[in-house]
Formats: structure tokens, C-alpha cells, sequence
């Protein structure tokens, strides 16, 4: 029902906001308000592309009434919505993933393969982001830690500090650790660098990753897949979902690891 008794569209919110004038109130108390309502092809027109429109029924573009709206006029227009980890590639990726991906590195690069390897795995044991890949430094790594004090920018060419601004301090597991050792030395001070030993970003990387990963016949992995890999690991390990939060930098206590891995 209307509650605010006058005459208008008894409709949501949120459908108003969508489909109607922006400056118009969202229960019309005169003709003249309920004239500023715009259609759903209006709306459609201004926000969907050429390409999505194509799509659409004529029954999407008919008027609303000024009667109760019984349907949402854009539930087909919704996006799919995330299961949470049951739709993310690392609830598939399985520790043999990880072994091949190393395998084809070496494959497809020869010798400077190893580096790729070693990014691999260190990235699905350590949950960084690749960004914190890039610009970790071997001075980083202590003992059983890793110190993750910066990240590369890639779109600006820049190196600053993670990205909520924090430095963290996580655990680097033996094989991470091990991955590390076995990394040739290409850069002064980086752990990862690309094969003349300049800093690394991501367009490159994205050159020399991507031969890999369709020669291990999974290509559409990317490192973020092995961040999200990690995760479930660790999960599954019985973490709990504060503790792998501070793994990945977050700093929510764990509520964003809670709402996508379940």
C-alpha cells in the first residue's frame, strides 16, 4: 500500500530509483508528479549497452502501470549472483594443479621457468596478491614469516603500500619457503623479476603466464585463482576465517573470507 495515502506508484524504492525521474519523489501526490515517471525503456535505453537491449522482449519495454507494480520489471536484467567458494576456480584447483602449473613453467620457458614455478607455488602457499608478488623483496622473507611491506602498481607503474595501506606480517610455509630458494636470482633486491631482471608487472607477467597455464590445460587460472586456492586451503586446514583474513590482508576480521568461502 501506499503509506503515505496519496495517489501514485506503490512501488519500491529501489524500482523508483531505477525507473523513474531521479528529482521526482517516490510516492506521486498529483498528476503533474506522476507524470515525471519515466518508462522502463527509458531507463533501458540510458543504461544498458546497444548489445544488452538486443536481447530484451517487448514486454520489457512496456510502461509501468500506476497501479501496483506485481512483477519486478528487471529481474531478468539481475546478475548472477556468487554460491561463494563453490563458484570460485580454487574450490577445482587441486594440489596437482599447483604441480603442473610448476611442471609447464619449466616447459614452456626453459630456464627461466623457474621463476614462474616459484610464483606459482609461492603464490597459492602464501595467498598474496600479485601486486604483492611483483614487488616482494628476498630481504622480505624471515625465517618463517613474510613481510609484505609493498605491492606494484601496474596501470602507474609505481610501488606503494599494500592495498588497505598496512604493512602485515605472514606465514611462510616450508614449501613457500623452498619455492623461494629455488627462484634464480635475476633482480638486486625483488624475489620475481622478469627475464632481464627488471621489475615486474603485470602485462608481462600476463605474457609469460599465459602460455603456461593453457599448456597446463587450465586457462583461465590466474594468481588471484591461486590467492583464492590458498584460502580454501587453509580453511579446509582449519584456520579460522580471522586468521586467514590477516593471511590475505584483509582487515575485516574475517567477515569478506566468511561471505565467500562459506
Amino acid at each position: 500500500t501506499n503509506p503515505t495515502g496519496g495517489a501514485g506508484y506503490p512501488a519500491c524504492a529501489l524500482t523508483w530509483d531505477l525507473a523513474f525521474d531521479d528529482n521526482a519523489p517516490v510516492w506521486g501526490s498529483s498528476d503533474a508528479e506522476q507524470a515525471k515517471a519515466r518508462t522502463v525503456k527509458d531507463y533501458l535505453t540510458f543504461a544498458v549497452s546497444p548489445i544488452g537491449q538486443a536481447g530484451l522482449l517487448a514486454s520489457d519495454y512496456a510502461p509501468l502501470s500506476a497501479g501496483l507494480v506485481a512483477t519486478n520489471p528487471f529481474a531478468r536484467l539481475g546478475m548472477k549472483q556468487s554460491r561463494g567458494r563453490r563458484d570460485l576456480p580454487s574450490d577445482w584447483l587441486t594440489a596437482a594443479d599447483i604441480d603442473r602449473l610448476e611442471t609447464t613453467a619449466h616447459d614452456c620457458h626453459g630456464r627461466y621457468g623457474a621463476v614462474i614455478a616459484s610464483m606459482a607455488r609461492f603464490g597459492s602457499e602464501t595467498g598474496l596478491r600479485p601486486g604483492e608478488l611483483f614487488a616482494l623483496d628476498r630481504a622480505d622473507l624471515d625465517g618463517g614469516f613474510v613481510d609484505v611491506r609493498r605491492a606494484a602498481s601496474s596501470p602507474v607503474r609505481e610501488i606503494r603500500p599494500p592495498k588497505n595501506g598496512r604493512s602485515r606480517r605472514v606465514v611462510l610455509s616450508p614449501r613457500a619457503a623452498s619455492a623461494a630458494e629455488l627462484c634464480p636470482r635475476l633482480h638486486e633486491t625483488r624475489l620475481f623479476a622478469t627475464p632481464t631482471g627488471r621489475q615486474l608487472w603485470a602485462p608481462a607477467f600476463s605474457t609469460l603466464w599465459r602460455p603456461v597455464r593453457h599448456a597446463a590445460g587450465l586457462p583461465e587460472v590466474t594468481l588471484h585463482h591461486l590467492r583464492h586456492y590458498c584460502a580454501t586451503r587453509l580453511l579446509e586446514a582449519g584456520l579460522e576465517a580471522w586468521e586467514v583474513a590477516v593471511q590475505l590482508g584483509h582487515t575485516d576480521g574475517g567477515a569478506l573470507v566468511m561471505s565467500t568461502y562459506g
